[in-house]
């Protein structure tokens, strides 16, 4: 039993302690230090505990049962509707439950969640997101709103560089159209008349055609900079966002949404900027752009840890804080 770490986190303070052996948690029950409302976890399982739904765990001269025995009422009580009682060969599956929730998280329900340390490696420095379950992967509703929040933003922005810098290519032309109409005019005054007036209109369209022509043209390699200005815009806001102690953009901020490593951790910068320099390539693709993404984060809906494409390629996750 002193074989196994423990983790515990008393209620009043929500300060982790860990880790420490099953004896120990014992002995701190017995001296009256921890309490049935206190929590607990070990490495394996699914999330944090109430010490009260486990002191059998920690009763001396009982035989220890499973963490993960869901035949107890409490047990299921507290993680009803995450099927976490199910065998391996269910609990495979629980990523493919399609999650367009967004009211509070699993997180918010259990607030020990995001004290716990993490799975695997993260275990032994204590850091992380610990027992993280599928309920804590964001789904495809919060996703797509957060990417619109961000989308209006960072088109905003575009518009702004855009009637920067082709702007003054159309007040030119602006400004030699009024000359066209000033040398038309007969006396500075317009042509009064139906008649009169096609003529003038027709004569106007011939003499500044090529005005027009020479705007395009000025403007088509000028948009195409824009859109890669946007692309780069786009991927340092990501990238800076994402990757700083906010662990989200705006729009996931808003949607209480984090990315984090494998481990439960802030995503390392090359996984970060990975992740969306891939998700912002596509919308270089005319008209085919916003559906390719759309269909790359549909991806998250039948993939175990909810992860779409972008995802999947830089090893990050998007979890509900």
């Amino acid at each position: 039993m002193s074989a196994e770490q423990w983790f515990y986190v008393r209620d009043k303070t929500r300060e982790r302690v860990g880790p420490v052996s099953a004896d120990e948690i014992r002995n701190l029950i017995q001296a009256g230090e921890l309490h049935d409302a206190d929590y607990v976890w070990k490495q394996g399982m699914p999330n944090w505990a109430p010490l009260g739904t486990l002191k059998h765990v920690f009763s001396q001269g009982e035989r220890r049962p499973s963490a993960f025995a869901g035949s107890t009422g409490e047990f299921d009580m507290d993680l009803s509707g995450l099927n976490l009682d199910a065998g391996a060969a269910d609990s495979s599956l629980e990523g493919l439950r399609v999650d367009f929730d967004l009211g509070e998280s699993f997180a918010d329900r259990h607030p020990y969640v995001k004290g716990g340390a993490a799975m695997g490696a993260g275990a032994a420095a204590g850091r992380g997101r610990g027992g993280m379950s599928v309920s804590d992967h964001a789904g495809f509703g919060r996703r797509l709103i957060a990417f619109i929040i961000d989308g209006v933003l960072l088109t905003t922005i575009t518009i702004l560089i855009m009637l920067i810098m082709v702007g003054p290519v159309f007040v030119q032309a602006g400004i030699e159209m009024f000359r066209v109409v000033d040398t038309m005019q007969e006396n500075g005054t317009m042509p009064r008349g139906p008649a009169a007036q096609s003529e003038f209109d027709a004569e106007f369209e011939r003499r500044t055609a090529h005005i027009d022509e020479q705007a395009k043209e000025r403007v088509a390699p000028i948009m195409r900079i824009i859109e890669w200005i946007g692309l780069a815009i786009a991927v340092l806001y990501g990238t800076v966002m994402e990757w700083s102690p906010l662990q989200g953009t705006l729009g996931k901020l808003a949607l209480g949404l984090a990315v984090t490593g494998k481990d439960g951790d802030r995503a390392a910068l090359g996984r970060v900027f990975a992740r969306n320099l891939f998700k912002r390539l596509p919308l270089l693709i005319p008209c085919m752009g916003y559906p390719l993404l759309f269909v790359m984060t549909l991806v998250c809906v039948f993939t175990p840890e909810k992860q779409a494409v972008q995802d999947l390629v830089s090893g990050c996750l998007v979890e509900r804080k």
